[in-house]
């Protein structure tokens, strides 16, 4: 599944090694929190784009089928998810960048 690949379990909790776990950011400073959190946010974006690029050219090996098609839309919507978690990673920076001033 896309999700666990990305680095997200279960309980849908970030891996340590993403952000630096959730006691380090604690304790950073309002923008420095901020600002891991945008990096985080475009580094899973990224890789979901990835990873939509990677499994549709996996998918278009196989026959064409209705069934390929339904899977191919599904990838296209989680490539959208991508998209958008960029989109607002994008905002949050402008964001904290506008407040630091």
């Amino acid at each position: 599944m896309v999700v666990d690949e990305v680095g997200y379990g279960a309980s849908g909790a970030g891996g340590d090694d993403q952000v630096g776990g959730a006691a380090e950011i604690g304790s950073l400073p309002p923008l420095a929190e901020a600002t891991m959190t945008t990096l985080a946010v475009r580094k899973c974006a990224g890789r979901v784009r990835q990873l939509y690029q990677s499994s549709v050219a996996d998918l278009f090996e196989q026959e064409v089928s209705t069934d390929l098609l339904k899977r191919r839309e599904l990838l296209r919507r989680l490539d959208v998810v991508g998209l958008r978690l960029g989109e607002c990673a994008d905002a949050l920076s402008d964001a904290m960048l506008k407040r630091s001033h």
